[in-house]
């Protein structure tokens, strides 16, 4: 899944969100160099990435990707999915996706001096432009398409991946609806047996 999506199954759990949101920028055993707390959060974060790409609905919706995007075709469509949670009313944060977004971005800032430099760049031009917010436009899905497909080094040049996600738009809409509550339920179970085993003294 991508950014939004990451932060919005940490459930308000400021740790949780760190862990979430820098995952993907540490290799090895880098996570080791991390409080215990943020450290659950790097931990659910790749267990929601495996959810997902283990998830046969993800598999199907995936070759909407296919043919332009290639062996990308799933980090294009986590950031379709982001474009419909940012639009799903049912899931709405009670002070809305703007409040969400700035709390967010507030509590990484209290973090900054422990993250990795290349999240630390990378988050900048994030709350600079406001990703986790603007997410529900389709100028921001495009552009962070456009943005993808500049570092990907076996991309096609001629690759017209916003004009998949345009044609394919009621299909991945059709999947999101399928698949993000499973994938929710997952998280809050993941949760729950983590908090228990901590109750116990066994986690870790």
């Amino acid at each position: 899944m991508n950014y939004l999506a990451h932060a919005y199954l940490s459930f308000g759990d400021p740790d949780i969100l760190i862990g979430n949101m820098i995952a993907d920028m540490l290799r090895g055993k880098q996570m080791d160099n991390f409080p215990y707390a943020i450290r659950k959060g790097v931990v659910i974060h790749r267990k929601i990435d495996r959810f997902t790409d283990e998830h046969p609905i993800v598999r199907h919706t995936k070759k909407i990707f296919n043919y332009s995007a290639r062996r990308y075709d799933g980090i294009f469509l986590d950031i379709a999915y982001d474009y419909f949670l940012a639009n799903d009313t049912s899931r709405t944060p009670e002070n809305g996706w703007m409040n969400f977004s700035q709390w967010c971005y507030s509590e990484v800032d209290k973090r900054i001096s422990l993250l990795p430099e290349r999240f630390i760049k990378m988050f900048e031009v994030m709350k600079q432009d406001n990703w986790l917010y603007n997410y529900k436009n389709e100028w921001m899905i495009k552009r962070s398409f456009s943005w993808i497909s500049k570092r990907a080094i076996y991309l096609p040049n001629n690759a017209n991946i916003f004009a998949d996600f345009t044609n394919g738009l009621q299909n991945i809409q059709n999947s999101y609806n399928e698949f993000f509550p499973e994938l929710e339920e997952f998280v809050k179970e993941e949760l729950r047996i983590i908090s228990e085993v901590e109750n116990d003294h066994r986690y870790y």
